[in-house]
C-alpha cells in the first residue's frame, strides 16, 4: 500500500482518546508503524522507560520481549501478550486497513499480582538502580487480574476497529478526491440529518462550477447553495428532495441558479438515497451544468464514500459521553465494591455511601443535562409561566451554595439591588432558577482563591443578574464558545472535565426562551462576570400555566392490603420496586416478561395494581398494557421507564397506562402514585 497508517488516522484525536482511556484505566498505550515510528504514546511505565531499558543488561529483556511481540502478531486474538522475568505484561493488537497490516496498538505495563517488593530490591542492587525511586516506579505500576485484562483487551479490539473504520473511509476519500479533483461537474454527499436540517459534507472542486462556492462554505449547512436557487425552483427543489427521503427512492431533478455576477444557468442533479444507522439520510450523485445542452441527459455518476465529518462528530460526542458517564459509574461500582468489606467500620461504610449517593446524582444530572438539550434542539421545551418572588428565589440560592463556597475558602456573597416596586414577576421560575444555578456553580468552580458574588440589578424595563468572580478567567476567543453544546473554557483543565459541558448551553437557551440576553466580560488570571438581562412582566394569572395540584399527605398505613405485580427483567431494579411498596402489600409478584405479565393479571383478577417496565424482552410494555386492559380495565397500570423523554408519558397514557415513573424511581414519588389511586381504601 502506497499509503502510510499516519496519512490514513486522525493522530491528535487518538493521542486525546487514549488520554482519556488511560484516565480511566490507567493504563499506558502507543500507537507505532510498521517503521517502528511512534505516532501516539501516552504514560508508558518509568520502571521500564527510566529503569529496564536504560541497562544495558535489563534491556536485552526489553528487547526480547519487543521482538516476541512482533513476531507473533499474526497468531493475536485479540492480542499479543508477554510477560518479562521481572513479571511486568506487554500487549500488542494489529491495525490492518483494506487487507493490509500497517501498524500496532501496545498497551501495558502491568501486574497480574502484587510485585515482591523483595524481588525488586534485589534487582535494584543487581544493576545498580537508586532502590527508593526504583521501588516508587514498580509500585506506580498498576495489578490487574485476568478477567480485567481481557475486558480492557476486548474493550480495546473495539477501539481498534473504530480506527480501522475511519481509516479506510479516509482511504476512500483520499481515492475519491484524486479521481473527482479535475472533474468540471459536482460530485458530492449530499445529507439530511435527523433533525431536518442539511448538509454536504463532502463536495469536489466543481462546486464553484455549479453554486459559486467553495466545499468548505456548505459542509455543515445548506445555506450557501438555497440562496442560489431560482426562487422559482427552490420550493420544488425540496419538494423532489423530501420525497426521495419518504420513498427512499432515486432522485433526480433540473432546476435553475442564480449566482451573482452570471447569468442564469440550468443545474442536473442526479444521486441515490441511502438511509445511515443514525437516521440520516445521504445521497451521494453528482450536478452537471446543462445549460447549453439542457435537453442532453449525462450518464449518473455515483459516489458512495461516507461523510467523514460526520462520522468524527459522533465519535467526538460518544467519547465525551463514554468518559463522562464512566467517571460516575467508576465511584458507584468501586465504592460498592468495598461496602463488601467484612470488617467495615460504620464511619467508613456512611462514607462509601455518601461517594455513591454523590456518583449517582452526578451522573443523573448528566443524563437530565443531555435530555433538556434534546427537548430544547427538538422544540419540545415548555414554558411554566408563574408568580415568583426574585428576592426569595437569591435568597434560596445563598443558602444552596454557602457550604460549598465556604468549603473552597471563598467568599460567597448576594447583593440585592431592587428598588421599591414588587419583587413578584412572571416567568418560568424553574428555568430562571436553572440559569442561576448554573452560572454560580461554575463561578465557585473554577475560583480557588477570592470571592463569588451575584446579584440582581432592577432597571427600568428590565432587570440584570450577574455573577462575578476571581476565578481562572476564559480568553476571549473562548467566550461565545463555552455557551456551545459540550464545550468547556479549558478542556486541558481536569474540572472543567467534571460534567458534560452542557450547564451554559441550557443557560444560554432557557435565557433566549425567557426574551433574555447572557454575556459575559473575563479574561484569563482575572476572574469571570457573567450576566444575564431579562424583560420585568407584571404577573396575569389569566396566562399563568397552573401547578399541579400536590396531594395532601395521607396515612399509607390505610393501604395495606395490595397484590401488587412488578414487570422488570432488571433484577435490581425489581427488587428495589418490591422494598419500596412491601408496607402496601399483602402480596408481591415479580415477572420479568410482558407475556408473562399477561398471563399473571388473566390468572389473577383479583391484581390490584401492576409497575409495568417499558423496555422488556420480546412484548414490550406497551402491547402487554393494551392486552391486560382488554379483559381487566379496572387493575391499575403505573409505566415506569428509563426512557425520560418528550412524549414518554402520553405513549403510555395512550396505550392504557394509568400512570407514569422516570428511572431513577424516586422512593416518595412511588409511593404518592399508590397513594393516589388507593387512598380511598
Amino acid at each position: 500500500m502506497e499509503h502510510k497508517l499516519e496519512d490514513l488516522i486522525d493522530i491528535p484525536l487518538l493521542q486525546n482518546l487514549q488520554e482519556r482511556l488511560n484516565e480511566i484505566y490507567s493504563f499506558p498505550s502507543a500507537i507505532i508503524d510498521n517503521d517502528g515510528k511512534v505516532l501516539t504514546a501516552v504514560a508508558w511505565q518509568d520502571v521500564c522507560t527510566k529503569f529496564h531499558r536504560t541497562n544495558p543488561v535489563s534491556e536485552l529483556e526489553c528487547v526480547k520481549s519487543d521482538k516476541y511481540i512482533l513476531e507473533h502478531l499474526h497468531e493475536a486474538n485479540p492480542a499479543v501478550s508477554y510477560r518479562c522475568p521481572h513479571g511486568l505484561v506487554d500487549n500488542a493488537i494489529p491495525i490492518v486497513i483494506d487487507g493490509n497490516h500497517l501498524g500496532n496498538f501496545f498497551t501495558g505495563q502491568f501486574f497480574t499480582e502484587k510485585p515482591d517488593i523483595s524481588f525488586f530490591k534485589k534487582q535494584a542492587k543487581k544493576f545498580g538502580f537508586d532502590q527508593k525511586e526504583y521501588l516508587k516506579a514498580v509500585k506506580k505500576v498498576p495489578v490487574w487480574s485476568e478477567e480485567k485484562r481481557v475486558s480492557y483487551l476486548n474493550f480495546i479490539k473495539s477501539f481498534i476497529e473504530v480506527i480501522e473504520g475511519l481509516a479506510q473511509n479516509r482511504l476512500k476519500d483520499i481515492q475519491f478526491r484524486k479521481l473527482s479533483a479535475e472533474l468540471p461537474d459536482l460530485i458530492y454527499q449530499f445529507t439530511r440529518r435527523p433533525d431536518g436540517s442539511y448538509c454536504v459534507p463532502m463536495a469536489s472542486k466543481g462546486i464553484y462550477n455549479i453554486f459559486g462556492c467553495q466545499p468548505e462554505d456548505i459542509r455543515d449547512n445548506f445555506d450557501a447553495i438555497a440562496k442560489v436557487l431560482h426562487p422559482d425552483d427552490a420550493e420544488r427543489v425540496v419538494r423532489d428532495i423530501e420525497y426521495s427521503a419518504e420513498h427512499m427512492s432515486y432522485f433526480t431533478c433540473e432546476f435553475r441558479t442564480q449566482i451573482p455576477g452570471r447569468p442564469v444557468q440550468w443545474i442536473l442533479s442526479r444521486s441515490t438515497p441511502e438511509k445511515l444507522p443514525d437516521g440520516s439520510i445521504t445521497w451521494y450523485g453528482f450536478n452537471a451544468n446543462i445549460t447549453e445542452r439542457k435537453k442532453v441527459e449525462e450518464e449518473l455518476i455515483k459516489a458512495k464514500e461516507r461523510a467523514e465529518e460526520s462520522d468524527r462528530l459522533k465519535s467526538a460526542f460518544l467519547t465525551n459521553m463514554s468518559h463522562e458517564i464512566r467517571t460516575p459509574m467508576n465511584g458507584i461500582l468501586g465504592f460498592a465494591e468495598l461496602l463488601k468489606e467484612p470488617d467495615l467500620s460504620p464511619e467508613n461504610l456512611l462514607k462509601y455511601i455518601d461517594v455513591i449517593e454523590k456518583s449517582g446524582n452526578r451522573m443523573l444530572n448528566i443524563i437530565n443535562e443531555i435530555v433538556d438539550i434534546s427537548k430544547i434542539e427538538s422544540g419540545q421545551m415548555e414554558i411554566n409561566l408563574k408568580d415568583s418572588n426574585i428576592r426569595e428565589l437569591l435568597d434560596n440560592l445563598l443558602i444552596f451554595f454557602k457550604p460549598e463556597a465556604n468549603n473552597k475558602g471563598i467568599d460567597f456573597s448576594m447583593s440585592f439591588d431592587w428598588n421599591n416596586s414588587s419583587q413578584v414577576i412572571c416567568t418560568d421560575r424553574e428555568k430562571l432558577y436553572t440559569i442561576f444555578t448554573n452560572l454560580i456553580k461554575n463561578a465557585i468552580k473554577y475560583t480557588d482563591e477570592g470571592s463569588v458574588v451575584f446579584g440582581v440589578k432592577r432597571e427600568e424595563e428590565s432587570f440584570l443578574f450577574y455573577v462575578i468572580d476571581t476565578g481562572v478567567g476564559i480568553p476571549e476567543g473562548r467566550h461565545k464558545a463555552i455557551f456551545e453544546r459540550f464545550v468547556q473554557a479549558d478542556l486541558s483543565d481536569i474540572q472543567a472535565r467534571q460534567g458534560a459541558g452542557l450547564g451554559l448551553a441550557i443557560a444560554k437557551s432557557y435565557t433566549e426562551m425567557l426574551s433574555g440576553k447572557i454575556w459575559l466580560d473575563s479574561k484569563p488570571g482575572y476572574g469571570s462576570s457573567f450576566y444575564v438581562r431579562f424583560p420585568v412582566k407584571i404577573a396575569d394569572t389569566k396566562k399563568i400555566k397552573k401547578d399541579n395540584i400536590k396531594m395532601e399527605p395521607i396515612d399509607n398505613k390505610r393501604i395495606q392490603n395490595l397484590k401488587i405485580l412488578v414487570v422488570e427483567d432488571d433484577e435490581s431494579s425489581s427488587q428495589l420496586i418490591s422494598i419500596i411498596v412491601k408496607s402496601f402489600c399483602k402480596e408481591i409478584v415479580c415477572v420479568q416478561s410482558g407475556n408473562e405479565a399477561v398471563e399473571y393479571c388473566r390468572a389473577n383478577p383479583d391484581t390490584d395494581i401492576v409497575f409495568m417496565d417499558i423496555l422488556l424482552p420480546g412484548m414490550d410494555g406497551y402491547e402487554a398494557t393494551r392486552k391486560i386492559k382488554e379483559f381487566n380495565k379496572s387493575i391499575i397500570i403505573i409505566a415506569q421507564t428509563a426512557y425520560a423523554l418528550y412524549g414518554e408519558r402520553e405513549k403510555a397514557l395512550e396505550a392504557g397506562c394509568d400512570d407514569y415513573i422516570a428511572k431513577p424511581i424516586d422512593t416518595k414519588q412511588l409511593k404518592g402514585l399508590i397513594i393516589k389511586h388507593f387512598s380511598n381504601l
